[in-house]
Formats: C-alpha cells, structure tokens, sequence
C-alpha cells in the first residue's frame, strides 16, 4: 500500500553515487599507479618476482573495484573486498621480502602510509578493527626485518622504542580517519533523514497522509509506460459542506481521515491522494 510519500530514490541515488564515483576513481587511478611503479622498477631491473606477484595481485583487485563501479554491481561490497585484499597482499609481499634481506629505507614511510591510503574509503567500523592489525604488522616488520637490514647499529632497546612508537602512531593515524569517516557517516544520515522529511511533507496530504495531487500526478506518469490500462476513481464526498458548517472543521477533520483509512484499507488500492477539499483520487492494482 503507497500510503503518504516516500520518495527516498534521489537521495539515495545520490548517496550511492558519490559511492559508485569513489570506487571508480580508486580502481582507475590505482591501476595506473600500479601499472607506473611496475614498469619503472621493470626498466631499472628491481622488479624481483614477489613484486610482480605483488602488482599482478593488485591489477585483479582494481581491475574488480574499476568493472564494480562501471556495471553498478555490488560497489560498496567490492570495494571493501579489493581494498582487504590488496592491503593483506601489501604486507605478505613485505614480510616476504623483508625474510629475505630485501627490507629498504623506503620501506619504512610506505608502510606507514600507504596502508592508510588503502583504507581511508572504508566504513568507519572497518578502520577502528584494522589499526591494532597495522600497528602490529608496522611493529613486526620494523622490528624483525627493517631495522636489521639498514646496517645502522641500533641499539635494543632504541630499536624497540622507534618500532613501538611509529606503530602507535601508525595505529592511531587509522583511528583518527576511522572517527571523520564515522563523522561523515552521521551527516550523511542527518541530511538523508532530512532530505526524506521534506519530500515526504512535500509530497504528503497533511491531514490524511495521502498523497497530494502532484505526487499522484507523478506516480501515474510513471506507471503509466508501463501498464496496458490503468484503473482510477475519483471520490467526492456528497453533503460533506453541510456536515463540516454543523459540526465544525474538528469533526470534518476527522471524517477525512476516517474515508482515507477506509480507502487503504482496501488491498485492491496501489496508491491514493487527497485531491484537495472532499475529493479523492483512488489507482487500483490491476
């Protein structure tokens, strides 16, 4: 039963675009990031083969996120899964190429950041689970392969104290995003909440909570293509002047309301509208 107005769809269309844009931005210019830092490690001979693994891997991933967002199939779901995947590809390869000696000085700011880079288009809920997980894999690879492989002499104890507090700070730098992503989250509810409240009154009979001409008007214009025939009655309330000078507008008020509930009460109607004074317009189903 169409019962008052709940035309959520432009709002909603548009929430979930700003989705869709993201995850198609992220999947194209991240396959041509990846598909520059490849080739330029490929031309200067670095390209070991975890790294080609490791580019490959990613390529799939955005690949995925960049035909998700074009064929609108599953966006949000997508996303989260490529992102998951290419930052649990990213510190296997490190941990993989730190085991075998081939930890360098760059490799300390990249796993700082560029985890946070990976993430930050995530649910909120998602960032505040993965900062103990990147402060423990920052703190393992610092600890067990980084540091031993620059040749500085590090002592124990300031080796530990380095390790420990980038982690931390590497930690905190997910949660920080994790609130503005949640804060950005409920101003998206509020302006969804508010945007719905206005088209509902907008839409809305405020008295009878049917629809109002125009919204009517708008749901049959859209029915319309899409229906052989289409089956309307008009309803004008006869002696409803007379009653409504006897007994007051309260009790007209009320009379209303109670034809608009025994008009919906009817399983037969798709939607119906106050036209405006006693007149309703009722559409069947067909």
């Amino acid at each position: 039963m169409f019962e008052g107005a709940k035309y959520h769809g432009d709002t909603a269309k548009g929430l979930s675009d700003r989705s869709r844009t993201l995850a198609l931005w992220l999947g194209a210019c991240g396959l041509i990031i990846n598909a520059f830092v490849f080739v330029i490690y490929h031309l200067s001979g670095e390209a070991s083969t975890i790294m080609t693994l490791e580019a490959n891997a990613y390529a799939v991933a955005l690949v995925l996120i960049t035909l998700s967002a074009l064929r609108k199939f599953y966006i949000k779901a997508v996303l989260f899964a490529g992102m998951m995947t290419i930052l649990t590809v990213y510190w296997m390869s490190n941990f993989a190429e730190g085991a075998l000696g081939a930890a360098n000085a760059i490799d300390i700011p990249l796993a700082v950041f560029i985890p946070l880079f990976l993430v930050m288009a995530l649910d909120y809920r998602v960032l505040f689970a993965l900062a103990p997980v990147q402060g423990g894999c920052l703190y393992i690879y610092l600890s067990e392969f980084a540091l031993l492989d620059y040749g500085t002499e590090w002592a124990l104890q300031d080796g530990t104290t380095f390790s420990i507090v980038l982690a931390v700070l590497s930690a905190c730098s997910f949660l920080i995003v994790g609130v503005v992503a949640y804060a950005r989250e409920q101003t998206d509810q509020m302006l969804y909440q508010v945007i719905s409240e206005k088209e509902h009154l907008a839409d809305t009979d405020d008295l009878t909570g049917l629809l109002n001409r125009r919204a009517f008007m708008d749901q049959l214009r859209a029915l319309w293509p899409n229906r052989d025939k289409i089956c309307i009655a008009f309803v004008d309330l006869d002696h409803f002047k007379p009653l409504n000078d006897q007994y007051g507008h309260a009790v007209g008020d009320q009379v209303l309301c109670k034809v608009a509930e025994r008009i919906n009460s009817s399983p037969s109607v798709a939607a119906s509208a106050r036209l405006g004074g006693d007149e309703f317009a009722v559409l069947f189903n067909n």
